[in-house]
């Protein structure tokens, strides 16, 4: 599979960017993200999202508390394949950085004798304002045009962004569990830009 430049961008994007204010805004704990690579429609990725345990994953944050969930724990609530996909060796990290420390667990999918890939990952943040989810919370704006769309949306009742490329069938639903009022700096020029540039390349990933 290709390498994941989009998760990377993004990254690089939440590193790079220039703090310019402070704003009152909704961080998320929990972070489930499904995206996928020549694929039809979004819609195999909400039946991904629909085999994720989102209740289950705030029960473990409650847990945890001031933690990082064990990734293993966050592998074992990764979901499965449906009928006629088959899903590869789940991996998972514990980071600790100078900020905190996260937690992550992920897994490959790939449809029977096609070209369809999947990929899925469930973010422990603690909240931290850095790593690919935080640009989802912060950076994000919707927009749409010929090329595809992102937007805001909710999920079951869980605020939720999803994102379509129509040039390359790629897209990305993610949900966010378990919420907190926070104030956080916004990065200005690179992570506005690159979060755009990013998301008209969305899907050229893989690992």
């Amino acid at each position: 599979m290709r390498v994941n430049f989009f998760l990377i961008g993004l990254v690089l994007a939440c590193c790079l960017a220039t703090p310019v204010m402070a704003n009152d805004e909704q961080g998320a704990r929990m972070v489930v993200m499904v995206n996928g690579d020549d694929i039809e429609s979004n819609d195999i990725l909400r039946q991904y999202m629909d085999r994720v345990d989102l209740p289950a994953l705030r029960s473990l944050a409650d847990a945890s508390g001031d933690q990082a969930v064990d990734f293993n724990e966050l592998i074992s609530h990764l979901p499965d394949p449906p009928s006629g996909w088959t899903g590869r060796e789940p991996t998972g990290m514990l980071m600790n950085t100078g900020e905190g420390a996260f937690s992550f667990g992920t897994r490959e999918y790939q449809k029977d004798g096609a070209d369809d890939e999947v990929n899925a990952v469930i973010w422990d943040t603690q909240y931290l304002e850095m790593g690919p989810w935080f640009v989802y919370w912060s950076g994000a704006y919707s927009w749409e045009s010929t090329e595809g769309y992102m937007r805001s949306t909710t999920y079951k009742g869980y605020p939720a962004w999803e994102s379509r490329d129509y040039g390359d069938q790629s897209g990305i639903l993610v949900v966010g569990v378990v919420m907190q009022q926070q104030v956080s700096e916004v990065g200005s020029i690179l992570l506005v830009s690159g979060t755009l540039g990013l998301l008209l390349a969305l899907g050229r990933r893989s690992f």
